[in-house]
């Protein structure tokens, strides 16, 4: 474990933050609260494959979300909320398959939500919230069947919300306000 959160770090993060690291068998790493810039290298999540948890929130951290963090098989917290990201989604954040919380709201991030979410069976929250999302709520989400928080309000959202969202039995808060939502109110399941 590498905890550097809550600290005045500047700078960029390193792109060898940990060498060696396939000699662990996993890896969390906690950034957050700093005052950390620039892009997050792709050689960073390449380099080091047996990252569980990656946290760098509430930095000034900008550029997209590079493609190969989808590698990742055993990442199962993402936190990049807070900073300034932009780019669309990349669909491989659908490859992560152990995710439990993407936590990726209050950046600047547009494009449409991956229907590649619904794959992600093991996923317990997802916020994309307070960001410039498009398009409409996918239908394939409601087969992330472990959802518990679904955060996708203050984006521009369109369409109806998916009748299917019914049928997730976990979900304790779906918040979708502030958008240009439509259409009829699905029934919500109490756990």
């Amino acid at each position: 474990m590498l905890s550097l959160n809550n600290n005045k770090f500047n700078g960029t993060i390193p792109r060898r933050l940990v060498s060696n690291c396939n000699d662990l068998k996993t890896l969390s790493v906690n950034l957050s609260a700093n005052q950390l810039s620039g892009e997050i290298s792709q050689a960073l999540f390449l380099d080091c494959l047996q990252l569980t948890d990656f946290e760098a929130a509430y930095n000034q951290i900008d550029g997209s979300i590079v493609p190969s963090i989808g590698e990742l098989a055993l990442l199962q917290r993402l936190d990049l909320s807070g900073n300034k990201l932009s780019g669309a989604l990349p669909n491989e954040l659908g490859n992560l398959k152990n995710m439990k919380w993407m936590l990726l709201g209050g950046n600047n991030l547009t494009g449409e939500i991956p229907y590649q979410f619904g794959g992600l069976a093991s996923l317990v929250v997802l916020n994309v919230s307070h960001n410039a999302l498009i398009g409409t709520i996918p239908t394939t989400l409601t087969n992330a069947t472990s959802l518990e928080i679904l955060l996708l309000n203050h984006n521009n959202l369109s369409g109806e919300i998916p009748l299917s969202v019914s049928a997730l039995s976990k979900l304790v808060q779906l918040d979708v306000s502030f958008n240009n939502l439509s259409g009829h109110i699905p029934h919500l399941q109490h756990p």
